[in-house]
């Protein structure tokens, strides 16, 4: 708005690290502001616009960027560990429930049959995403917004090694410390079935585009 409301004169902020969290964003804020004679006012802050009032701007825009970081730092960090002991760090997927307790996951009782039966209808190889979600739907199978489960989100399902008992994330590959829901073996043979269908939809890509 400073752009192009004349009667814009002062910005005031609770503190610059709700501005913006790092130096070269600050620095291309000041910069645009500075064009338009716009002052920037901090709350709790003191700074002015003296050569020293700016360097210690500057030095406050650099300690917000310092903690923005180190805070990312820091919860990455506890993931990458909840993940090595076997922990799901998050929300748990559809087919668990986050233990609050224990911080592990437990089996939803109500859609972990769901879940299961996915992954056994499609292992047969006579669904495709859509039919697969057609069919949950029409057994009762809804998201957590009891809305009924999508293409997209079958994929991702079929697609996730938690549900027998692989952890995958923030770069960590660990076994899981609570049950699965199928076996490996037809976590396997999904997967087997997933690239065919890839590989028979690119042909059929080809066929139909054959100068592509």
């Amino acid at each position: 708005r400073a752009k192009t409301d004349s009667k814009v004169d002062v910005i005031v902020v609770h503190k610059l690290d709700r501005m913006c969290r790092n130096v070269a964003d600050y620095g291309a804020i000041k910069i645009m502001l500075k064009k338009h004679d716009v002052k920037v006012v901090s709350a709790v802050e003191q700074f002015d616009e003296s050569f020293s009032g700016e360097l210690v701007e500057n030095i406050m825009a650099s300690i917000a960027q310092w903690t923005s970081q180190n805070i990312s730092w820091e919860v990455k960090k506890g993931l990458r560990e909840a993940a090595e002991r076997g922990r799901f760090p998050g929300v748990a997927p559809v087919g668990y429930l986050n233990d609050k307790k224990t911080k592990l996951l437990k089996v939803d009782e109500d859609k972990a049959p769901f879940v299961k039966m996915a992954f056994e209808f499609y292992a047969t190889g006579k669904y495709s995403y859509e039919s697969l979600a057609e069919e949950l739907a029409k057994k009762g199978f809804k998201s957590r917004t009891k809305k009924p489960v999508g293409r997209k989100s079958i994929e991702h399902m079929l697609k996730n090694p938690i549900y027998y008992g692989l952890i995958k994330r923030q770069g960590v590959t660990a076994q899981a410390n609570f049950p699965p829901i199928i076996s490996k073996k037809v976590f396997d043979d999904v997967q087997e079935i997933m690239a065919q269908h890839s590989r028979y939809a690119d042909r059929s890509r080809k066929h139909l585009y054959p100068l592509s």
